[in-house]
């Protein structure tokens, strides 16, 4: 099946089943708090096929500065490309000062593709 990108509906963060290295965070998805300040301050959408296979989006922090995140399932890499470049195209298209993302540091993968989403790393935050 093809993958299309849709706006981020409140069912799809009870839909995915995150990767191994997010698996920690897949209980807060099932609280109503975290799926609202989600929608709420986020702009945001899915990846779906057959199945959520992806949530990304970036939430606002202030004026001029957001802050990116992404729920990812594990999708496969040819599903990854068409996740890679939306969230790409997503990104170069917004107009805003700064976009920051939090990488976990012991997750190889995520900081290589920050990095290939254009992100530099700015520093290690010890105690995070």
């Amino acid at each position: 099946m093809n993958v299309r990108i849709v706006p981020l509906e409140a069912w799809h963060f009870e839909s995915i089943v995150l990767q191994d290295a997010q698996r920690n965070l897949q209980p807060l998805l099932h609280t109503e708090g975290y799926r609202s300040e989600l929608l709420r301050r986020s702009v945001a959408f899915s990846a779906v096929d057959d199945a959520v296979i992806a949530i990304a989006g970036v939430a606002l922090a202030w004026p001029e500065r957001e802050v990116a995140w992404s729920l990812l399932s594990n999708c496969g890499p040819r599903r990854f490309a068409t996740i890679h470049r939306a969230v790409k195209g997503f990104l170069e298209s917004r107009r805003t000062r700064r976009i920051e993302l939090t990488v976990d540091a012991a997750h190889d993968s995520a900081g290589r593709w920050a990095r290939l989403l254009g992100f530099q790393e700015e520093g290690l935050m010890q105690a995070y």
